[in-house]
């Protein structure tokens, strides 16, 4: 059985959806025609997860401690942005996008502390 059969699909659906998400939010960002230099700088940051995130997906155990960037940097931006996000501040869906953030975050953290931790690094993953 490989490494991938045994880890479980509902894994690599997360790291997936972890990526189109990050994609998605990122695209919408780069690509608004009112968005600031900075604004689309962020949004560029935001989708190059997207990319960390999709080659994770394709070598999840390999790989997963690339997870541990994507734990801090959504960590990071919740704890900047939420409080402002639940006071009604900020641009239009960030509340939203923040609680997607916290639902990665958390995914990331079990994957992690989880099959993560116990591979071994020997062997085939894929």
């Amino acid at each position: 059985m490989s490494i991938r059969a045994a880890l479980g699909s509902h894994w690599i659906v997360m790291l997936w959806l972890a990526a189109a998400y990050n994609f998605a939010i990122g695209a919408a960002g780069l690509f608004a025609a009112d968005a600031a230099v900075q604004d689309r700088a962020v949004s560029l940051l935001v989708f190059s997860f997207g990319v960390l995130y999709a080659m994770v997906a394709i070598q999840p155990l390999r790989l997963a401690p690339a997870l541990w960037a994507g734990v801090f940097g959504k960590i990071g931006i919740v704890g900047m942005l939420m409080p402002g996000a639940l006071a009604g501040e900020g641009p239009e869906g960030l509340l939203l996008i923040l609680v997607g953030d916290v639902m990665f975050t958390a995914g990331f953290l079990a994957f992690l502390l989880g099959p993560a931790r116990r591979y071994d690094g020997i062997g085939e993953d894929g």
